[in-house]
């Protein structure tokens, strides 16, 4: 494996960042069934890079990047081969801007995929050995997405902040519209205590994965109280949360949880535990 990262700067306000990783894995273990004794084969390859351009202006902050990720893998097993390839890339352009008591931000966003896929299954349950009966397969899938979002945080008073966020997402391929929101209200009752009110409605569009392999959309609806204090070097944090996750193609969940964390942080020492 390897990576590479540079940075150049145009000016104090301007400047151009780039990172390129590569890295190639195989692994080969003895796998033993009633039927075949045989060495799985694995090898992965991966190509990612990014590059971005960011600007600090008088009234607002602008960047815009540039992601390619390239991901090859081979699995083999007698005569069970399965070879998915899958190129990932996304342009983005953002700008922010930050005031007295406020913050504002809105983006574009354009992401393509594409799954290549292709291998070879035994044509009987128990005939996997290499040299059995097989049949070759191959499908290629591409998806394009196009999202735009704007975001808003605003103090009131002395005590109360408003974080809030809409994003509109245009699935290309299926020219189809999805909307998300959310917000949050933070109090703050003193230096040391704060709790977060939260709540959204998201949309998102999944991957092809083990069970699935077919893009799916996943609709999720959450509602969310947290706690949260800080003193001298120690910290708390509680969180109670609900939420609804509905999928086109798998079964939908009700998920219900409470997080807690507690830290000790000195300049020598940092100590955490959660559950």
């Amino acid at each position: 494996d390897g990576a590479l990262a540079l940075t150049h700067r145009f000016s104090d306000r301007s400047r151009l960042n780039a990172y390129i990783i590569a890295f190639e894995e195989s692994y080969r273990f003895l796998t033993r069934t009633n039927y075949l004794t045989d060495e799985f084969e694995q090898e992965k390859s991966r190509q990612l890079g990014i590059i971005s351009w960011q600007n600090e202006g008088e009234a607002w902050n602008w960047s815009l990047s540039q992601m390619i990720d390239s991901d090859r893998n081979e699995f083999v097993l007698g005569n069970i081969e399965t070879r998915p390839n899958r190129l990932n890339a996304y342009t983005a352009f953002s700008a922010r801007q930050e005031g007295r008591g406020f913050s504002r931000e809105f983006g574009l966003q354009f992401d393509y995929f594409q799954d290549d896929v292709s291998g070879t299954f035994p044509l009987s349950d128990y005939e996997f050995a290499e040299g059995d009966p097989s049949d070759a397969y191959a499908y290629q899938t591409t998806e394009s997405l196009l999202t735009a979002y704007a975001t808003m945080e605003q103090r009131i008073g002395e005590d109360f902040t408003l974080e809030s966020g809409i994003r509109m997402a245009r699935h290309l391929t299926e020219a189809d519209n999805r909307l998300s929101a959310q917000a949050s209200l933070h109090y703050k009752p003193s230096i040391r205590h704060r709790i977060i009110l939260g709540g959204g409605h998201y949309q998102q569009l999944l991957s092809p994965g083990a069970e699935i392999t077919q893009w799916q959309w996943l609709q999720l609806n959450q509602v969310s109280m947290s706690y949260q204090m800080r003193k001298d070097l120690r910290s708390a944090h509680l969180a109670v949360y609900r939420k609804w996750e509905d999928y086109q193609f798998i079964s939908d969940q009700n998920i219900s949880g409470i997080e807690t964390r507690i830290g000790y942080r000195t300049e020598a020492l940092r100590f955490w535990m959660s559950g």
